[in-house]
């Protein structure tokens, strides 16, 4: 980002957009608490276990967490299927909407209106 857009007050439909993609990280974290949940509950039969797989699965990146659940088999491919679109659409959101696509944030912002 360089310095001149730093600074730069945000508009309206700005504002608009950043609260969109904040409310969009808030639910891309429930979905990856619920992976780690549903990974730990196929794994673990006592409650101890439980937890300390929890705060293991917790720290995995979502690629590592999508692939046990698809190396584990324990889901139907249909939905394995929805989780590696869902996690190509989380990486881009996280890693590259406003670093490297900047027109399209301006394009989503005309859309905003």
């Amino acid at each position: 980002m360089d310095k001149k857009s730093r600074f730069k007050t945000a508009s309206q439909q700005e504002l608009n957009l950043y609260f969109l993609v904040g409310e969009s990280v808030c639910a891309i974290q429930y979905v990856e608490n619920a992976l780690s949940h549903s990974i730990v509950l196929k794994k673990a039969k006592l409650k101890v276990k439980a937890v300390l797989l929890l705060e293991k699965y917790r720290s995995y990146t979502r690629g590592r967490a999508v692939n046990i659940v698809e190396k584990d088999d324990s889901c139907p491919e249909s939905f394995q299927n929805k989780l590696k679109e869902f996690l190509l659409e989380r990486n881009w959101l996280i890693h590259k909407s406003i670093a490297h696509e900047r027109f399209f944030i301006k394009a989503a912002i005309d859309i905003i209106g």
